[in-house]
């Protein structure tokens, strides 16, 4: 096998890491937020996920990979917007953001609840 090749090889190997990384995180956060939200009895109706580091497509659902972003801090981060009222079907509703951090560590995960315990901010 020549260095090119070696070089190669070492591209690919590296490129089926991230993607195999990628793709437990994304496995892992769906299942956190199915629990989440079974825990907290959120309707379905009353959650969107939503990219953090782009604009938000108006009329635009996103999907759990979709809204989610490997940042500098090494840890993936994923976008839910919870709105909340205080009577179902009458206004004013609140959307609320949520900013959930994951990182696999070995073979368990790392979650933060936002930036240095700092809320997330979002214009409504």
């Amino acid at each position: 096998m020549s260095k090119f090749d070696e070089l190669c090889k070492s591209y690919s190997d590296a490129r089926k890491y991230y993607f195999d990384y990628q793709e437990s995180c994304f496995q892992f956060a769906g299942k956190l937020v199915k629990k989440l939200f079974d825990y907290i009895e959120i309707p379905k109706e009353q959650i969107d996920f939503v990219p953090l580091k782009e604009d938000i497509k108006p009329n635009t659902k996103y999907s759990i990979p979709g809204s989610m972003h490997l940042d500098d801090d090494s840890y993936w981060h994923l976008g839910i917007k919870i709105t909340v009222y205080e009577k179902k079907n009458i206004y004013p509703h609140q959307p609320l953001l949520v900013r959930i951090l994951i990182k696999k560590k070995d073979s368990s995960y790392i979650v933060k609840l936002g930036i240095d315990g700092e809320p997330p901010e979002f214009d409504t």
